[in-house]
This record gives structure tokens, sequence and C-alpha cells, in this order.
């Protein structure tokens, strides 16, 4: 289905609204970030970046990082971010796994990103500096302009997530699952043009990419930290121009930390509350303090959003996240693929306009994530008889800490290129603020390593998020009778020396 561009009909419908903020940076409207993403996407075709071409993009939450996203499918390409922190190897397995032929980087050059691999070509974006001059070329245009056009059935995005597999996979998102989920979002919480939504989840995380394609959909501001700062935070919510915000359970504590005893002004309709399970008791703390707060339930491969509760609602209990949004539809699943009963736990499978078609297999083709329709998530709950969603958990090993997905098994291969290292296992511990914490439980050749010497080892290869907080030294791992790791016994394992 082809349809107007969503940037553009915002921008001839209000250039003088805000349309992104981004702390230290000049303010963008709509008419000078349309005018931004029209200059970058002259820019993109003239690289010689074609429509199905795959762009990494390790900008971050930035202007610059925003207007890509938009540049990319004013041209047809397909949009790839990952984590700007990420240490080369990751990136290259970035580009490796998406399939793409190009990667997007700052002025600087990228540093070592900007020369990973023969065959990919590097494509610069400059810095968004004169907001004024943008628009005023923007009032130039006119309404008149031929309007750029998208197709929704095509891939707009490649988002990496961990699965419940724990392998990295790269799921494909459209134009049609992207707005579809921007229309569901927008039903459950409202719209207005004048809201202003506030996010420092990466763009790299279906979170953060999400605020920034709703509010352009629907020409609200978006006001992106490129990084959490529980003051700077509080701050904003205190000033009265946020009107909704996305946030995890650790960030929302700090938030309410630095609030330091001030309420959330009546202009805050409603704070999305996803990542994790949040606690009953940071719940009630924060509807005390004002904060409407809407518990979430989503994936990468649903485009965010699959359940919602309502801002506000003081009898939701920790864990239930309220009925699903728009037109998604949720089934508990039992072993046997039968439906549960209503109370009744089982696998948690998602249907509906907003699912992925599938993943990016190494020949380029799509793989379904569904069975019959439906995506299975691997995580485990259960609906009640007003079809409100109970989240239990999760069925896999993935570990969930401050939001971020992370693989044990790929922190295990880089915990057992340490020489002082012989066995490596890795899960989750519970934790009151970050959900989880990546632990590692090590067999040591010799004198065992610390916590600090195993994190210093491998920053070079692994994000910050993917890093051991926990070492504990073991004699043996428990393993099946053909040596596989058995990660559910970790945790009961008897440690002999925390680090």
């Amino acid at each position: 289905m082809i349809v107007p561009d969503l940037l553009r009909q915002s921008a001839v419908r209000a250039p003088d609204d805000l349309a992104l903020v981004v702390p230290g940076r000049e303010p963008l409207t709509y008419g000078a970030l349309d005018a931004a993403v029209d200059d970058l996407a002259t820019s993109l075709a003239t690289a010689g970046i074609r429509a199905g071409d795959r762009v990494v993009a390790p900008l971050g939450a930035t202007a610059e990082g925003v207007a890509l996203l938009h540049a990319s499918a004013r041209v047809g390409a397909v949009f790839v971010p990952v984590d700007p922190r990420a240490p080369a190897p990751e990136i290259l397995r970035a580009l490796s796994l998406s399939g793409a032929r190009w990667i997007a980087v700052g002025r600087d050059g990228g540093g070592e990103v900007g020369s990973l691999r023969d065959g990919v070509g590097r494509v610069v974006v400059p810095p968004i500096d004169d907001g004024g001059e943008l628009q005023a070329r923007s009032r130039l245009r006119g309404a008149g302009a031929e309007p750029p056009t998208t197709d929704l059935a095509q891939p707009r995005v490649v988002v990496f997530t961990s699965g419940t597999t724990g392998i990295p996979r790269p799921v494909v998102l459209t134009g049609a699952n992207l707005l579809a989920s921007a229309r569901a979002n927008a039903e459950r919480l409202g719209h207005d043009r004048g809201d202003r939504w506030l996010s420092a989840l990466p763009l790299h995380h279906v979170g953060g990419l999400s605020v920034a394609i709703r509010s352009a959909v629907f020409g609200a501001c978006a006001e992106i930290h490129p990084r959490f700062e529980a003051r700077a935070f509080a701050d904003a919510i205190a000033s009265g121009r946020v009107t909704l915000a996305s946030l995890v359970p650790t960030t929302l504590a700090r938030v309410l930390d630095a609030m330091e005893g001030r309420r959330a002004p009546s202009a805050l309709r409603a704070v999305l509350l996803g990542g994790a399970a949040a606690p009953a008791g940071l719940l009630a703390r924060a509807l005390a303090a004002g904060f409407p707060v809407a518990p979430t339930y989503g994936l990468t491969e649903a485009a965010s959003q699959v359940a919602t509760a309502r801002p506000g609602d003081p009898c939701i209990p920790a864990g239930r996240v309220g009925t699903p949004v728009g037109a998604s539809r949720v089934r508990i699943a039992r072993r046997d693929g039968s439906d549960a009963s209503p109370g009744e736990e089982g696998e948690i499978e998602v249907a509906g306009p907003t699912v992925s078609p599938g993943w990016l297999a190494e020949d380029g083709s799509i793989r379904a994530f569904d069975r019959e329709g439906w995506l299975r998530t691997g995580d485990l709950g259960s609906v009640d008889g007003s079809g409100n969603l109970l989240v239990l958990g999760r069925r896999d090993d993935v570990i969930v800490t401050g939001g971020e997905n992370v693989s044990p098994d790929e922190v295990e291969a880089v915990l057992l290129d340490h020489p002082a290292i012989a066995e490596a296992g890795v899960a989750g511990v519970p934790d009151p603020e970050w959900g989880q914490l990546v632990a590692a439980w090590i067999v040591p050749r010799g004198t065992p390593p610390s916590l600090e010497d195993v994190r210093d080892a491998c920053r070079a290869r692994l994000s910050p998020p993917k890093l051991p907080r926990r070492l504990y030294v073991v004699e043996s791992l428990p393993r099946t009778a053909i040596g596989k790791l058995r990660r559910s016994r970790l945790r009961e394992k008897v440690v002999s020396r925390p680090g």
C-alpha cells in the first residue's frame, strides 16, 4: 500500500510545531526536520543507496539518528539501528546478519566502524546545526511540492533482538507494522498535536524507535535524551511540558528519587512502563507521586506494544499489563498447543497487524516467526476473564536487565577466551533495581580472576549491559549427560566465592 510520507504530512500541516527536542541541541520544528530529512535522503541517493538496501546506523538516539530513520524511508532503504557503544566486532556482526551493504557514520568518520569490511559502503551523516535555515528552506518549498511516498508493505527497519532462543536475530518490521503500532498506542493512550513524549530509550531498541515514529505520525514532539540521567528526566517532567513518557522500572525508581518530593504535574497524561515487571511497591509509589503509570507488555517482533493497562489505574497488580492494544490478539497456549482456560498459565502468543513478517536469514530471505498465524513469544502468562494479560516471566534463558536483552551464549563465548577461565556459565539473577543482573559462574585455571578483571577483559567485545555484574567461582558447572550446560541449575549451585 502506497501512502504519503507521514513526516512530510505533519510538516505541511504544522511546519512551526516542535518535532524533536534533544538536550543541548537546538529544537527542530517539523519544517526544519523535514528539510533536514530531505537533504539527507538526497545524500543517500547520491551515494548510491537504493530501495531495499540496508543501512546499519550506530548513531544513537540523536537528531541525526532520527533524521536517518526518516531519510532511509524516503529512498526506500531499510534502517538498521545498532548500539553506538558496541565494540567493532559487534557492529561487524550486525552488518553480516542484516546483509547490509552500507554503514552510516558521523562526520568524524566513525573510527573503527568506518572501515569494517570490504564491500560495505560508508555514508556520512552531517550534524543538524541550523534549524532556522532549514525552516526557511521548508517555507520556500511550500505546500504545493510533490510529496514523497512510502510503501507500507515493504521492510522499513531491522531491529536486533535476542528473541526466545537467546540468539541475536535481525527482526524485520514493515511500514504497516510500525503504523499499526502507532495507531494502537494512540487508541490506548490518546494523542494530540500538543503532546510531548519524553524518552531515553535507545534508538536500537524498539521502544525508542517507536517514540520517534509515533510522534511523527501524529505531529507530536519527541523529547529524546541520548542517555538517561534521572535529574534531567525529573526536571523535564516537573517543567509541565511533558505529557507522555517511556520508562522501565529501574529508571522510574530513579526518577522518583530525583523528584525529591515534587509531584508530577497534571500535564503528564501517561507513563508507559515496560521492559520488565514492575514491583507492586514501585507502582504504588509512582501513583502516589502523581505518575499515571501504564504497565505495558511488548516485544520487538510485534513492533513494541502488545497489551497496555489504562494509565493511572490504582488496581493494577504487579505483572498485569491490561488488555491487547489496537487489533492485536493474545492467546495463552498449553504445551500441546491448545488454548488455555482463563487464569491458566501457558505461553503467550500474539497475532495482529503489528507482528513482524519474520527475521532475516543468512540467504537474505525472511523467515516467518509465526505458527499458523501466531507468534510464539517464549514468555509465560495468563489471561483473566476480562481479557487482562498477566505476564509471569520468560521461558527461555535470555537475561532481561534494565530492559535490555542479553544472550548468555554470547557472554560465555567471550568469558571462555579469558586465559584464567576454563569453563563459564552465565544466567540472570534477580535484582530489585535492574530486574535481573548478568551473573557468571566460572571454573578457573589456577588463581581466579576478580570481577573487575573479567569486566575489563570483556569490554572490547561486549556492550555495557552485557558485562557480568556478579562473579561466582565454582569447582564444576552443572551439565547434562552429553555435556550441555544446565543454566537452570546455576543459581542452585553452591558457590565457593562471590566476586
